[in-house]
């Protein structure tokens, strides 16, 4: 665990796919220390629990190849983690939607007309986890 106290020396701190592999108690703690080190912001990257394909995917690749990432606890959103760390949440939003296609692209044993179906519903823009939420 890095020290909870730092040098605010960059205006930007971040982590890509690290605060869900651990407890409400210990994302809290790395919070704090990423924003020790931080002098404007602190940006979190996670896994959507909403996107389906990304699940889809990984209990298929789990099941065949087992998961070597630890286990993944994300939630749709993370403000009661900063508001707990004393840190000020500005929003978050979804993105990776190329990405989340690759899941799609990757699944195994389907057929050819059953991936197209699936991009095409992942192309629809009903689906609630497109939009930007803050």
């Amino acid at each position: 665990m890095p020290s909870i106290r730092g040098k605010p020396e960059y205006d930007l701190v971040f982590n890509a796919g690290v605060l869900e592999h651990y407890s409400f108690e210990k994302q809290v703690q790395y919070l704090k220390s990423m924003a020790s080190h931080s002098r404007k912001y602190v940006l979190v990257l996670v896994p959507n629990l909403m996107c389906y394909w990304y699940w889809v995917w990984r209990i298929q690749k789990t099941a065949k190849d087992g998961w070597e990432y630890g286990n993944e606890i994300p939630l749709a959103i993370y403000p009661i983690f900063f508001k707990e760390a004393g840190i000020k949440f500005l929003g978050h939003s979804f993105f990776g939607l190329e990405w989340s296609e690759s899941f799609i692209l990757s699944l195994e044993g389907i057929s050819v007309e059953l991936r197209q179906q699936l991009l095409e519903i992942q192309h629809n823009a009903f689906i609630p986890w497109r939009k930007k939420v803050t």
